[in-house]
């Protein structure tokens, strides 16, 4: 019974954690950067949006 009333917290829960637009990892661990335009990244895809910005 405890555990069925934890799984629906944390399913709701998920709602409020960003999810990376990326790479859709969605993890209360991993930071999500919001950059322009509402697009979600986390540090990994963030860093390596810049690096091909910086190539262009």
């Amino acid at each position: 019974e405890e555990m069925i009333e934890l799984g629906q917290y944390l399913w709701e829960r998920r709602r409020e954690i960003p999810k990376c637009d990326s790479c859709d990892i969605r993890d209360a661990t991993h930071k999500i950067y919001t950059v322009h335009n509402g697009i979600r990244l986390c540090r990994e895809c963030l860093e390596g949006f810049y690096e091909r910005l910086k190539r262009l």
